[in-house]
């Protein structure tokens, strides 16, 4: 069996899933104009391969804490099916068709909200997620998360141990990623590719003769 990884943001998904359900948030009154402008900044970060994602997600769970899981379950799982499926790259289902019908396992690995990626499974077929966790306690989320987060250097102690778990190695993998603060995991797997990369991947991907895949055309329309 083979493992083939997926980041989401810019990979799977046309730009942020968070900032994708950044409205409906807002509409909901869980995020403020201040939330929206310190996810701005967040994002260029990230984009920049400069990001403090610690801080970050100690910072931008605070509107969450106390909320019911369920209210934001519901929330998520309208944002997913409004915004984020139509922003969802047809090459990029076509490749985890692909690998589906190669009998390889297909596995998302990002560091958004895992409960937003479970949607993935039920609506394109996904085999796995592995995301960022808010705890949640007594039917609410709390100051508090599960680590690793799926963030850098993480993912590669995240891959493997999954690999390890379903008696894969890492040779025997694919990632796909539009971020260099996925180089690390990229280096250790027999088939890294480099999804619409920022200025350093792509610098990289040349240096190392990675494919580079430019993924353009979305679905275009909201489930259901």
């Amino acid at each position: 069996m083979r493992i083939a990884f997926f980041d989401v943001d810019h990979t799977l998904v046309r730009g942020s899933t968070a900032w994708h359900c950044m409205p409906l948030f807002k509409q909901e009154k869980i995020f403020s104009y201040r939330g929206l402008l310190f996810l701005v900044v967040a994002h260029l970060r990230h984009r920049l391969g400069i990001l403090d994602y610690e801080d970050v997600y100690k910072k931008g769970i605070k509107p969450f804490v106390g909320l019911e899981a369920e209210r934001v379950f519901k929330g998520m799982e309208d944002c997913f099916k409004r915004f984020v499926y139509p922003n969802i790259f047809v090459e990029a289902l076509q490749r985890i068709e692909m690998h589906k019908k190669n009998k390889d396992m297909v596995v998302l690995l990002s560091a958004s909200p895992v409960y937003l990626l479970e949607h993935f499974k039920t609506h394109i077929g996904v085999d796995e997620c592995i995301g960022f966790r808010q705890i949640i306690k007594d039917g609410r989320f709390i100051d508090d998360f599960e680590r690793p987060i799926p963030y850098g250097p993480n993912k590669l102690k995240l891959a493997m141990d999954f690999a390890i778990r379903h008696g894969v190695s890492l040779a025997n993998c694919a990632f796909y990623t539009d971020s260099s603060s996925d180089l690390l995991l990229l280096r250790h797997v027999g088939e890294p590719y480099a999804v619409n990369p920022n200025l350093r991947l792509y610098i990289e991907a040349k240096r190392h003769n990675w494919q580079v895949l430019r993924f353009r055309k979305t679905i275009g329309k909201p489930l259901g």
